[in-house]
């Protein structure tokens, strides 16, 4: 029997549905079109919250000229633009009613179309992408609400998942073949033992098969990047350590650090800090990058879930975030042939298997929670009405 708060949710939506449809066709119908000769994707009933959701890869412009249009075509004379974050999130809101969420879908560039093959629907709009889909259901699943109460309605819905991992499970036979890197290899061997002394959370391949600790074995593979998540900056620390297991060793290469601040929907303030061994490659007359650890910076912002034994371990549902973001960054800047994908799909699949029963009792919280919108302290709102009078023109960008 379904719940008091389930029925009110379903009553919700059905009302929205039918105040949408009966109320406002020419609101649909200007939606529809714009993101038709946009090329962005349109959801609707996202949430009680916005009822339409818009992806794109311009979302300051987009927003703009679709404000512009709903003011002057629509007749909607108390209408507002509130930018989130520049050219990543904004809303409008129509009649002190927010309506309309704009986000940017990955990268602001249409590379995205080609790397995510993004279909059309009958109706010519493009669909949303699976993976897109996929990580909005593990971000709710993971927000502390959620986490806590771990009901059955809350939890994660492994299906859409095993699904996804299911239609790539073929590319496993790559990984299988997968000759290791020597130099990768030493290199992580010896930095794992320092990286799990720190105060971060490792994530993906060494924190689902804990047996890598065993620092006595000799015979471990140690193919997989390291990638952890930390609250204060420990970046100078592992370069430091890196570069003392690099002398020792007698190995010759310098080490580079990169930032990159690709948007990942819903984690705006997640930034990835990449660490790299660049070594010359006498055969090829060329350098070897090698891609040894990446760094997620939010346990300072926000609070995970973790069992505290001889080191951290994260709730399974941030390991599944965190490994579907990684997929992310790999159909962008690479594709789905890259050994790093089938990896990534084995380390899924080792722990959908973990995920399906859950003690929160178990658990404890760590990190620091600041608020989205007063930790970034942008605000800024666009009235073409007042525009328009002051101006005699709306805005254009």
């Amino acid at each position: 029997m379904a719940s008091i708060t389930k029925i009110i949710e379903i009553a919700k939506e059905k009302t929205i549905k039918n105040y949408y449809n009966k109320k406002n066709e020419n609101l649909i119908k200007t939606l529809e079109n714009f993101c038709y000769n946009n090329n962005n994707i349109l959801e609707f009933e996202k949430s009680i919250n916005f009822q339409f959701i818009i992806y794109s890869i311009n979302p300051f412009i987009d927003s703009n000229n679709l404000i512009n249009i709903l003011y002057k075509n629509n007749g909607y004379k108390f209408i507002i633009l509130q930018t989130k974050i520049t050219n990543t999130e904004l809303s409008i809101s129509i009649n002190n009613q927010r309506v309309i969420y704009f986000k940017l879908l990955f990268i602001p560039n249409d590379i995205v179309f080609n790397k995510l093959e993004i279909k059309k629907q009958d109706n010519k709009l493009l669909e949303i992408p699976e993976i897109v889909m996929i990580l909005d259901n593990i971000n709710q699943k993971c927000e502390l609400s959620n986490i806590i109460t771990n009901s059955d309605e809350n939890n994660i819905d492994l299906n859409i998942i095993n699904n996804f991992v299911h239609i790539h499970s073929n590319k496993i036979e790559k990984y299988k073949n997968y000759k290791s890197n020597y130099i990768k290899n030493l290199i992580i061997k010896n930095l794992l033992q320092f990286i799990i002394t720190l105060d971060i959370i490792l994530l993906d391949y060494y924190s689902i098969n804990n047996e890598y600790y065993n620092s006595n074995n000799n015979y471990r593979n140690y193919d997989n990047t390291i990638q952890i998540i930390y609250q204060n900056n420990i970046i100078t620390e592992i370069k430091n350590k890196i570069n003392e297991i690099l002398l020792l060793n007698n190995i010759s290469g310098d080490i580079i650090i990169n930032t990159d601040r690709t948007y990942i929907i819903n984690n705006s303030r997640l930034k990835k800090t990449l660490i790299y061994i660049s070594i010359y490659n006498k055969k090829y007359k060329s350098f070897d990058k090698i891609n040894i650890i990446n760094c997620f910076n939010e346990l300072s912002y926000n609070i995970l879930p973790v069992l505290i034994k001889d080191k951290l371990v994260p709730h399974p549902f941030i390991l599944i975030k965190y490994l579907i973001i990684n997929i992310i960054y790999i159909l962008l800047y690479s594709n789905n042939n890259n050994i790093n994908f089938a990896i990534t799909i084995k380390n899924l699949i080792d722990i959908l298997q973990k995920a399906k029963k859950i003690d929160m009792n178990d658990y404890k919280f760590i990190g620091i929670y600041k608020n989205e919108e007063l930790d970034l302290q942008i605000h800024q709102v666009y009235r073409p009405a007042q525009y328009f009078l002051k101006n005699n023109k709306l805005r254009e960008i």
